[in-house]
């Protein structure tokens, strides 16, 4: 989990179909429909537009190129939620997000041990 000693970092939210529901086809991650979705939050310190455009423009080229740290809900082997916060690059983008749909939600001044902190009060209410 990388911090940052920066003021404002854009918020992203993502939504990928679970692997069942890629069966019904990739409407379920297009035009606001996210049934049978995972969901991770992207925290990074790229602007908008430039965000923007590799997100739009995933490619091999960029594979290495750092986009921020991913925050998701995991379940582990024993059925328990964890908060898992990871270093998110372009090739974790095509690797485990291959078919997502992205949308930008606004900025943070929190730091990762701040949203850490805030989701592990949080984490208990989730099943």
């Amino acid at each position: 989990m990388a911090s940052s000693g920066e003021t404002s970092r854009g918020v992203w939210i993502f939504a990928r179909p679970l692997q069942f529901g890629t069966i019904f086809g990739s409407q379920f991650v297009n035009h606001g429909k996210y049934p049978f979705c995972h969901w991770g939050v992207l925290v990074t310190s790229l602007d908008f537009s430039t965000a923007q455009q590799i997100l739009k423009e995933i490619d091999s080229e960029r594979d290495e190129l750092g986009l921020g740290t991913m925050w998701e809900i995991l379940r582990d082997e024993e059925g328990s939620n964890r908060i898992d916060a990871t270093d998110f690059s372009v090739s974790d983008a095509k690797e485990q997000w291959s078919m997502f749909s992205a949308e930008y939600l606004g900025a943070t001044g929190l730091t990762d041990k701040q949203m850490h902190n805030e989701g592990t009060l949080l984490d208990k209410d989730v099943y």
